[in-house]
Protein backbone atom coordinates (compact mmCIF):
# COMPACT_ATOMS: atom_id res chain seq x y z
CA UNK A 1 0.00 0.00 0.00
CA UNK A 2 2.88 2.47 0.96
CA UNK A 3 5.93 3.21 -0.71
CA UNK A 4 8.86 3.80 2.31
CA UNK A 5 12.43 4.89 1.83
CA UNK A 6 15.00 5.03 4.44
CA UNK A 7 15.96 8.43 5.02
CA UNK A 8 15.78 12.33 3.11
CA UNK A 9 19.30 11.06 1.07
CA UNK A 10 16.52 8.90 -0.69
CA UNK A 11 14.98 11.94 -2.30
CA UNK A 12 16.54 13.30 -5.42
CA UNK A 13 13.53 16.00 -6.52
CA UNK A 14 13.74 19.22 -4.61
CA UNK A 15 10.43 20.28 -2.70
CA UNK A 16 10.84 24.10 -1.91
CA UNK A 17 8.16 25.21 0.66
CA UNK A 18 7.71 29.07 1.44
CA UNK A 19 5.04 31.10 3.66
CA UNK A 20 5.26 34.71 3.05
CA UNK A 21 7.02 36.03 0.61
CA UNK A 22 10.80 36.41 0.98
CA UNK A 23 12.27 39.74 -0.05
CA UNK A 24 14.60 38.32 -2.80
CA UNK A 25 12.28 35.55 -4.05
CA UNK A 26 12.78 37.22 -7.58
CA UNK A 27 16.21 36.97 -7.57
CA UNK A 28 15.74 32.88 -6.12
CA UNK A 29 13.40 31.84 -8.85
CA UNK A 30 15.64 33.71 -11.47
CA UNK A 31 18.43 31.78 -10.01
CA UNK A 32 16.49 28.67 -10.39
CA UNK A 33 15.60 29.09 -14.24
CA UNK A 34 19.40 30.51 -14.98
CA UNK A 35 21.98 28.66 -13.51
CA UNK A 36 20.06 25.42 -12.24
CA UNK A 37 17.79 25.93 -15.51
CA UNK A 38 15.34 24.35 -13.46
CA UNK A 39 11.28 24.05 -14.87
CA UNK A 40 9.14 24.72 -11.77
CA UNK A 41 6.34 22.57 -12.07
CA UNK A 42 2.97 20.92 -9.75
CA UNK A 43 2.74 18.11 -7.81
CA UNK A 44 0.89 16.40 -10.75
CA UNK A 45 3.37 16.44 -13.26
CA UNK A 46 3.21 13.14 -14.62
CA UNK A 47 6.98 12.50 -13.79
CA UNK A 48 7.07 14.30 -10.29
CA UNK A 49 3.74 12.48 -9.34
CA UNK A 50 5.05 8.69 -11.05
CA UNK A 51 8.55 9.80 -8.68
CA UNK A 52 7.11 10.52 -5.64
CA UNK A 53 4.44 7.49 -5.57
CA UNK A 54 7.23 4.83 -6.63
CA UNK A 55 6.01 4.10 -9.79
CA UNK A 56 9.82 5.16 -11.05
CA UNK A 57 12.94 5.27 -9.57
CA UNK A 58 14.61 7.44 -11.52
CA UNK A 59 13.79 11.22 -10.64
CA UNK A 60 12.77 14.13 -12.36
CA UNK A 61 15.16 16.12 -14.37
CA UNK A 62 15.82 19.59 -14.09
CA UNK A 63 12.67 20.40 -12.61
CA UNK A 64 11.65 21.88 -8.94
CA UNK A 65 8.22 21.80 -6.89
CA UNK A 66 7.72 25.39 -5.47
CA UNK A 67 5.35 25.32 -2.56
CA UNK A 68 2.94 27.99 -0.83
CA UNK A 69 1.97 27.14 2.61
CA UNK A 70 -1.03 28.83 4.41
CA UNK A 71 -2.37 31.50 1.71
CA UNK A 72 -1.07 34.62 3.19
CA UNK A 73 -2.42 37.73 1.88
CA UNK A 74 0.87 38.95 0.11
CA UNK A 75 0.78 36.32 -2.55
CA UNK A 76 -2.09 37.45 -4.43
CA UNK A 77 -1.77 40.47 -6.98
CA UNK A 78 0.05 41.55 -9.63
CA UNK A 79 2.83 43.15 -6.94
CA UNK A 80 2.55 39.71 -4.99
CA UNK A 81 3.90 36.11 -5.19
CA UNK A 82 0.85 35.45 -7.99
CA UNK A 83 2.32 38.33 -10.08
CA UNK A 84 6.31 37.20 -9.61
CA UNK A 85 5.02 33.75 -10.83
CA UNK A 86 3.67 34.96 -13.74
CA UNK A 87 6.19 37.02 -15.09
CA UNK A 88 8.45 34.21 -14.73
CA UNK A 89 6.23 31.57 -15.77
CA UNK A 90 6.91 29.20 -12.77
CA UNK A 91 3.86 26.78 -11.71
CA UNK A 92 3.68 26.57 -8.30
CA UNK A 93 1.63 24.83 -5.12
CA UNK A 94 -0.69 26.57 -3.01
CA UNK A 95 -1.45 24.64 0.64
CA UNK A 96 -4.96 25.95 2.05
CA UNK A 97 -5.90 26.02 5.15
CA UNK A 98 -9.73 25.93 4.57
CA UNK A 99 -10.99 26.88 7.97
CA UNK A 100 -9.04 30.25 8.23
CA UNK A 101 -10.22 31.54 4.31
CA UNK A 102 -12.75 33.72 4.84
CA UNK A 103 -16.03 34.58 2.11
CA UNK A 104 -14.32 38.33 1.67
CA UNK A 105 -12.61 40.93 2.69
CA UNK A 106 -14.11 42.15 5.31
CA UNK A 107 -14.20 38.89 7.46
CA UNK A 108 -10.21 38.62 6.38
CA UNK A 109 -8.75 36.19 8.86
CA UNK A 110 -4.73 36.16 10.62
CA UNK A 111 -4.86 33.70 12.76
CA UNK A 112 -2.82 33.32 15.99
CA UNK A 113 -0.21 29.96 14.23
CA UNK A 114 0.28 32.81 11.17
CA UNK A 115 4.61 33.46 11.34
CA UNK A 116 5.48 36.53 12.87
CA UNK A 117 4.70 39.11 12.18
CA UNK A 118 1.42 38.01 11.70
CA UNK A 119 -0.29 37.99 8.57
CA UNK A 120 -3.61 38.27 7.29
CA UNK A 121 -4.61 35.17 4.77
CA UNK A 122 -6.34 35.61 1.02
CA UNK A 123 -10.09 35.07 0.76
CA UNK A 124 -12.15 32.59 -1.42
CA UNK A 125 -12.44 35.55 -3.54
CA UNK A 126 -9.22 36.31 -4.07
CA UNK A 127 -8.19 32.09 -4.46
CA UNK A 128 -10.74 31.63 -7.71
CA UNK A 129 -9.39 34.82 -8.76
CA UNK A 130 -5.87 32.85 -8.88
CA UNK A 131 -7.53 29.56 -9.97
CA UNK A 132 -7.80 31.69 -13.41
CA UNK A 133 -4.03 32.34 -14.33
CA UNK A 134 -2.64 30.36 -16.85
CA UNK A 135 1.22 29.70 -17.52
CA UNK A 136 2.48 30.29 -21.14
CA UNK A 137 1.82 26.43 -22.07
CA UNK A 138 -1.65 26.68 -21.46
CA UNK A 139 -1.85 25.05 -18.36
CA UNK A 140 -3.23 26.30 -14.70
CA UNK A 141 -0.40 28.37 -13.20
CA UNK A 142 -1.25 27.16 -9.54
CA UNK A 143 -1.82 24.25 -8.17
CA UNK A 144 -3.84 23.76 -4.79
CA UNK A 145 -4.20 21.60 -2.38
CA UNK A 146 -5.70 21.20 1.50
CA UNK A 147 -3.69 21.85 4.41
CA UNK A 148 -6.03 21.16 7.36
CA UNK A 149 -9.37 22.79 8.07
CA UNK A 150 -7.45 24.09 11.29
CA UNK A 151 -4.04 23.83 11.11
CA UNK A 152 -3.89 21.84 14.13
CA UNK A 153 -1.45 19.60 14.76
CA UNK A 154 -2.42 15.71 13.36
CA UNK A 155 0.66 15.01 16.35
CA UNK A 156 -2.18 15.95 19.22
CA UNK A 157 -4.43 13.40 20.16
CA UNK A 158 -7.63 15.53 20.43
CA UNK A 159 -7.22 16.29 16.63
CA UNK A 160 -10.03 14.44 14.31
CA UNK A 161 -7.22 13.80 11.64
CA UNK A 162 -10.25 12.33 9.24
CA UNK A 163 -12.20 15.02 9.63
CA UNK A 164 -9.51 17.43 8.83
CA UNK A 165 -8.33 15.58 6.12
CA UNK A 166 -11.91 14.82 3.92
CA UNK A 167 -13.29 18.35 5.09
CA UNK A 168 -10.44 20.43 4.13
CA UNK A 169 -11.17 18.23 0.77
CA UNK A 170 -14.27 18.81 0.41
CA UNK A 171 -14.12 22.51 0.81
CA UNK A 172 -11.52 23.39 -1.57
CA UNK A 173 -13.01 21.52 -3.60
CA UNK A 174 -16.47 22.73 -3.56
CA UNK A 175 -15.13 26.92 -2.97
CA UNK A 176 -12.59 26.73 -6.28
CA UNK A 177 -14.53 23.87 -8.25
CA UNK A 178 -12.02 21.21 -8.50
CA UNK A 179 -13.08 17.54 -9.23
CA UNK A 180 -12.15 15.96 -5.78
CA UNK A 181 -10.06 13.05 -8.15
CA UNK A 182 -7.85 16.20 -8.83
CA UNK A 183 -6.66 16.84 -5.32
CA UNK A 184 -4.52 13.66 -4.29
CA UNK A 185 -1.86 15.43 -2.29
CA UNK A 186 -2.42 16.78 1.30
CA UNK A 187 -0.07 19.22 3.06
CA UNK A 188 0.19 18.07 6.57
CA UNK A 189 -0.25 20.70 9.04
CA UNK A 190 2.69 22.80 10.78
CA UNK A 191 4.02 20.33 14.31
CA UNK A 192 3.09 17.56 12.56
CA UNK A 193 6.01 15.05 12.52
CA UNK A 194 7.38 11.63 10.47
CA UNK A 195 3.63 10.35 9.50
CA UNK A 196 2.79 7.78 11.59
CA UNK A 197 1.00 4.42 10.40
CA UNK A 198 -2.57 5.78 11.29
CA UNK A 199 -2.65 9.21 9.83
CA UNK A 200 -0.97 7.40 6.35
CA UNK A 201 -3.84 4.85 6.43
CA UNK A 202 -6.64 7.61 6.49
CA UNK A 203 -5.17 9.82 4.01
CA UNK A 204 -4.77 6.72 1.48
CA UNK A 205 -8.69 5.80 2.28
CA UNK A 206 -9.94 8.88 1.80
CA UNK A 207 -7.86 9.47 -2.11
CA UNK A 208 -4.69 10.83 -1.33
CA UNK A 209 -1.64 9.61 -3.03
CA UNK A 210 0.76 11.83 -1.11
CA UNK A 211 1.49 14.02 1.40
CA UNK A 212 4.17 17.11 2.18
CA UNK A 213 5.51 17.50 5.66
CA UNK A 214 7.05 20.54 6.59
CA UNK A 215 11.01 20.22 7.31
CA UNK A 216 13.30 17.66 5.60
CA UNK A 217 16.53 16.78 8.11
CA UNK A 218 19.13 14.41 7.49
CA UNK A 219 17.77 10.64 8.46
CA UNK A 220 14.25 11.35 8.95
CA UNK A 221 11.99 8.50 7.68
CA UNK A 222 10.76 9.16 4.08
CA UNK A 223 7.43 7.75 2.52
CA UNK A 224 5.18 9.22 -0.32
CA UNK A 225 2.40 10.04 2.82
CA UNK A 226 5.12 12.23 4.90
CA UNK A 227 7.33 13.75 1.99
CA UNK A 228 9.99 16.23 3.43
CA UNK A 229 10.83 20.14 1.71
CA UNK A 230 13.31 22.46 1.65
CA UNK A 231 12.75 26.04 2.90
CA UNK A 232 15.00 28.80 1.95
CA UNK A 233 16.10 31.32 4.34
CA UNK A 234 17.60 33.18 1.69
CA UNK A 235 19.06 33.53 -2.09
CA UNK A 236 22.13 32.77 -0.58
CA UNK A 237 20.64 29.96 1.65
CA UNK A 238 19.28 28.63 -1.60
CA UNK A 239 21.99 27.96 -3.04
CA UNK A 240 23.72 25.97 -0.40
CA UNK A 241 20.71 23.91 -0.27
CA UNK A 242 20.63 23.19 -3.73
CA UNK A 243 24.30 22.49 -4.12
CA UNK A 244 23.75 19.09 -1.68
CA UNK A 245 21.37 17.32 -4.05
CA UNK A 246 23.39 15.41 -6.18
CA UNK A 247 20.31 13.93 -4.73
CA UNK A 248 19.63 17.11 -2.92
CA UNK A 249 20.67 15.95 0.78
CA UNK A 250 18.59 18.06 2.86
CA UNK A 251 20.12 19.67 6.10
Amino acid sequence: MFRFSPNCDRRSLPILMYHRRPDDLRMQLQYLQGELRSIPVHLTDDEVLSYLVGRSDEPPREKIVLTFDDAYEDFYGVNGVSGLLTALDCKATVCVPTGAIADNGHDRQTPEWTTPPKSPLMVWNELRELRKLKARDGEELLEFIPHSVSHSSFDDHQTDVRAEVNHSKAVLGQRLEIQSNRIVFFCLPGGTGEGQPEIQKVLWEEGYVGALRAHAKKGHGWSRYSIPRCQPRNEDHLRELLGKFDGFECN
